[in-house]
C-alpha cells in the first residue's frame, strides 16, 4: 500500500506538469493565432488603403477642386501612387495571396482608362484609316517659349535655341505661349524678327494673354491667319487666344492656351526641399497655399474654353498649349466637349514628360483635336533644351475631298 501511495503522490505532479504544459502550449497557440490574424488584418488594411488611394487619384478627373481639393493632390501624385500599387500587386502574386490580388486586379481594371491616359502603351503609331481621296498632312509645334529664355545673355536673336528649333522642325503651324515680353527694342523677340529669322513662315499674329499683361500668345504659320480673339479667361497673367487659319481643306480654329500656373519658382523648390529636412510640418501648408488656388482657377478657366468650343463652327479645331495640369486632372477631363480627341493618348506613347522640376517631372503641355483631324503622331521632344518646357510635336492627317464621279 505504501508503494501504491508513493506512486499516486508521485504521479500527481507529473499530471500537473503535463496539464500546465498543455495550457502553456494552448496559450502560445492562441497568441500565435492572434498574431497571425493581426498581421492578416493589417495586410488587408494596407491593400484597401492602396485601393482607395489609387481610386482617389482617378477621381481627380471627375471631382472639381472647387468642390473638394484632395483628389486634385492625389491626381498630381498619380504616377507615384500607381508605382506603389503595381509593386504591391507583384508582391501579392509572388506570395500567392490570391484574394488580395483579385481585389487589386479589380481596382486596376477600374483605373485602366486613367492609366493609359497618363502613359499610353504602344509599340508603334496608329495607322490612318482609308480615305478615297487620300490625305493632307498637317504638322504642328506647341511650345511654351519662356520668352525665348528671356535672352539672358543678349544673344543674337537668330541664335536663340527656340528660333533654331522652329526652323529645324519645319512645322506648318507653331503655337507659342509666353512667346515674348515687352522689352527694350532689339533685345526681345517680336513679330518682325520672327518673320526675319524664320523665313519659311509668312504669317505671325500675337495677342496678350490678358489686356494688361506683357506675356504674349502667338501663332506662326505657313498658312494665312485670319481673325484672332482673346478668350474671356480671368487671370492676372494667363489666358488663351483663338486664331483662325485658312488651310487648303478649310478653316482651322486654333485654341492656343496658357492656363493658370502653380507659380512655383526655383526659389520655392529650394525652400520646399529645405523644409523637408528642417521643418516638414510647415511644408504642407506652404504647398497648399501655392497649389490649391491654381487648381481651383484652372477648373473655372477650362469651363470658359469648353463653353466656347461648344459654339465653335469651324470644320477643323485644334486645342493645344501649356495647360499647366497633368493628364490625371479635372482640367484635362473637362476642357473640351465629348467627342474631341486627346492627341497624346491617341497617338503618343510613354508618359511624355514636358516639364522638369527638382522634385518631379510632369506632362503639362497637351493637345486635343476635333474628329475631322486625325492625329497619327504626338511626341514630347525630351531631348530639346529650348525652354523650361519641352516642345510638343503633332502630326495630323486631313482627308482630302473625294472627287465626285463624272456623270
Amino acid at each position: 500500500m505504501a508503494t501504491n501511495s508513493s506512486n499516486f503522490h508521485g504521479s500527481a505532479p507529473r499530471r500537473a506538469h503535463r496539464s500546465g504544459t498543455r495550457k502553456g502550449r494552448a496559450s502560445r497557440s492562441r497568441r500565435h493565432s492572434v498574431g497571425r490574424h493581426s498581421v492578416r488584418l493589417l495586410g488587408w488594411c494596407w491593400h484597401i488603403f492602396l485601393w482607395l488611394l489609387l481610386l482617389g487619384a482617378v477621381s481627380a478627373r471627375y471631382i472639381s477642386p472647387n468642390w473638394f481639393i484632395i483628389p486634385a493632390y492625389l491626381g498630381l501624385a498619380f504616377p507615384g501612387i500607381l508605382l506603389l500599387f503595381l509593386v504591391d500587386y507583384l508582391i501579392l502574386f509572388v506570395r500567392r495571396k490570391w484574394w488580395q490580388a483579385a481585389g487589386q486586379s479589380l481596382v486596376l481594371l477600374l483605373s485602366w482608362s486613367t492609366v493609359v491616359t497618363y502613359c499610353p502603351v504602344r509599340f508603334g503609331y496608329p495607322s490612318p484609316p482609308a480615305a478615297p481621296g487620300g490625305f493632307d498632312t498637317l504638322r504642328v509645334l506647341s511650345l511654351n517659349a519662356d520668352a525665348f529664355f528671356r535672352n539672358p545673355q543678349n544673344k543674337e536673336l537668330a541664335e536663340l535655341p527656340a528660333i533654331r528649333y522652329i526652323n529645324e522642325t519645319d512645322a506648318q503651324i507653331v503655337c507659342l505661349q509666353e512667346a515674348f515680353y515687352e522689352g527694350e527694342k532689339g533685345k526681345s523677340v517680336t513679330e518682325e524678327n520672327i518673320l526675319k529669322f524664320c523665313p519659311a513662315y509668312k504669317y505671325v499674329k500675337e495677342l496678350g494673354a490678358q489686356p494688361s499683361t506683357s506675356s504674349r500668345i502667338a501663332l506662326v504659320s505657313k498658312y494665312p491667319i485670319g481673325s484672332m480673339r482673346r478668350l474671356p479667361i480671368e487671370s492676372v497673367f494667363n489666358g488663351g487666344v483663338v486664331f483662325s487659319v485658312r488651310l487648303p481643306a478649310g478653316e482651322l480654329a486654333v485654341y492656343n492656351l496658357h492656363l493658370e500656373s502653380f507659380r512655383v519658382t526655383k526659389d520655392d523648390e529650394e525652400l520646399y526641399l529645405k523644409d523637408v529636412q528642417e521643418d516638414p510640418l510647415s511644408l504642407s501648408g506652404k504647398v497648399h497655399r501655392k497649389l490649391a488656388p491654381a487648381f481651383r482657377t484652372r477648373a473655372l478657366q477650362c469651363a470658359v474654353v469648353r463653353r466656347d468650343l461648344e459654339k465653335q463652327t469651324a470644320p477643323y479645331v485644334l486645342i493645344c498649349g501649356d495647360l499647366n495640369d497633368t493628364p490625371v486632372s479635372y482640367t484635362l477631363s473637362h476642357v473640351v466637349p465629348r467627342g474631341y480627341i486627346d492627341c497624346f493618348k491617341h497617338a503618343g506613347r510613354g508618359p511624355g514628360l514636358s516639364y522638369y522640376m527638382n522634385w518631379g517631372a510632369f506632362r503639362l503641355d497637351h493637345a486635343f483635336a476635333s474628329p475631322s483631324l486625325i492625329p497619327v503622331r504626338a511626341q514630347i521632344d525630351t531631348q530639346a533644351d529650348v525652354s523650361d518646357h519641352k516642345p510638343l510635336l503633332l502630326t495630323f492627317l486631313i482627308p482630302k475631298p473625294h472627287p465626285a464621279p463624272e456623270a
